[in-house]
């Protein structure tokens, strides 16, 4: 039984290892690496049989499958933080405070450093009208910064007499300093000097959305002197990975049944996200429809609509001439519209597309091939080994040092051809040899039980 176990599994790891695909893509590897990354080129998209990709793998040079992992690229999102300063005043009217702007101002009279803040009249009518003292309460005014992302106020204390302290505070957030909202009930501030090191958290999150007045209030004594209040905002940058390759070829379609209509072809099986249609048209504007199927046997599915429209000039102009779409490989596609402008507006079509990126393991010798096109219908690329690798691994096991050693041809594959790698041929012969002296091994095996059958 466990022959028999033996023997299926290697005839169907060999069965696959040694499958002939259609096209074949040679690959140079430029570094000593253990595992190697890259993007599918174009080419696989055109010729690939499944729309999916799932008929992509990595070789080697004995023909044997290497674990691979294949996966769209996204978009990268970087964030960034940076600080502002922001005015702040005490609502105790014994105070002298001078108002005037929405700046922080610095002076220096002899040995001795002035503060000045200018602010709007709102604030100067608030603080004015104040009719008791509030010691233990200061306002910050972040009108500056309303309009950015601040996630969190950072606060600059000091207290009459040092020491370990944990207090807590109440942040209340408005934009007209009449109604107040309370953003953080009771947040706790922390000073802690261990001799060691000193510990401080300073910092009061932001919740929700921006407020344009911030008023702060100390929950328990004693209070500290708050010298500074700065906002932390944060910025993200999109690095979007989505490439944008022309339409080789469409036609226009004038029919009074289905309007004006625009129908093209892709060459192959492309992650479509966008379309855009190029134009120079002024004053356009043009409610179209984009359709897409499978096939040329299958049904149209709407997969967008929306305006295009070219209209006015200079500072009051306003341009889009793409829609976003759910993504999806489909190679036919149509654009309809019911404008009484012809849709022979358009000039040209181009779409959006992700590409995919491959991971694999270079396992055994080389030189690699990335294959495609072959009939692997119910087995899946070999990936869980990826999963189980932990986040430093999956950053620094991979090297990029991937080239492709005929990048402008792809060699198709046939079992008529015959192979050029002379390893690839001995492999061959010895995958047959082992194959022709297990099944030897077999019958003999059976005769010879046979034998012992009939003796009993």
């Amino acid at each position: 039984m466990q022959v028999k176990q033996w023997i299926g599994g290697f005839l169907m790891f060999s069965a696959v290892a040694f499958a002939e695909a259609e096209f074949s893509l040679p690959l140079k590897l430029l570094a000593d690496s253990p595992g190697y990354v890259f993007m599918v080129p174009d080419v696989v998209y055109e010729r690939a049989h499944y729309a999916d990709l799932r008929d992509v793998r990595v070789f080697n040079a004995l023909g044997d499958e290497v674990p691979m992992r294949l996966s769209k690229n996204l978009d990268q999102i970087k964030k960034t933080f940076s600080e502002v300063t922001l005015p702040i005043f005490s609502l105790n009217q014994s105070t002298q405070i001078p108002v005037n702007s929405k700046q922080v101002k610095t002076t220096w009279e002899g040995g001795l450093q002035r503060h000045t803040v200018d602010t709007s009249n709102i604030v100067k009518n608030y603080l004015l009208n104040q009719e008791s003292e509030r010691l233990d309460t200061i306002l910050i005014d972040a009108s500056s910064v309303l309009n950015e992302q601040a996630v969190a106020l950072n606060l600059a204390w000091q207290f009459p007499i040092a020491g370990n302290r944990v207090f807590y505070v109440e942040l209340k957030g408005s934009n007209d300093l009449s109604r107040w909202q309370v953003l953080q009930p009771k947040h706790k501030l922390v000073e802690l000097d261990t001799g060691d090191r000193v510990v401080i958290e300073n910092s009061i999150p932001l919740p929700g959305a921006a407020f344009e007045f911030y008023q702060l209030r100390f929950l328990d004594l004693p209070i500290p002197e708050v010298v500074a209040v700065r906002a932390s905002m944060q910025y993200q940058a999109v690095n979007a990975e989505v490439k944008w390759s022309e339409v080789s070829d469409f036609q226009v379609v004038n029919s009074s049944d289905i309007g004006h209509t625009i129908a093209w072809e892709l060459d192959g099986y492309y992650p479509v996200e966008a379309v855009k249609f190029n134009f120079d048209y002024k004053n356009l504007m043009a409610d179209v429809q984009v359709y897409s199927k499978h096939s040329a046997q299958s049904t149209w599915r709407r997969v967008a609509k929306g305006a295009v429209y070219a209209v006015g000039t200079g500072e009051m102009s306003m341009f889009n001439n793409q829609l976003a779409l759910y993504g999806n490989n489909h190679r036919y596609w149509k654009m309809t519209s019911q404008s009484a402008i012809s849709t022979q507006w358009v000039d040209s079509i181009s779409f959006a597309w992700r590409q995919h990126q491959i991971r694999f393991l270079a396992q055994g010798e080389g030189p690699y091939s990335l294959r495609f096109g072959q009939n692997l219908r119910n087995k899946p690329a070999i990936s869980q080994w990826y999963q189980q690798l932990n986040p430093g691994l999956k950053q620094s096991l991979f090297s990029n040092q991937v080239a492709f050693a005929v990048f402008d041809k792809v060699e198709p594959m046939s079992e008529s051809k015959e192979d050029v790698n002379s390893e690839t041929h001995s492999s061959t012969w010895l995958f047959w040899g082992v194959l022709v002296l297990v099944l030897t091994g077999l019958l003999l095996m059976a005769t010879q039980l046979l034998k012992e059958v009939a003796d009993d």
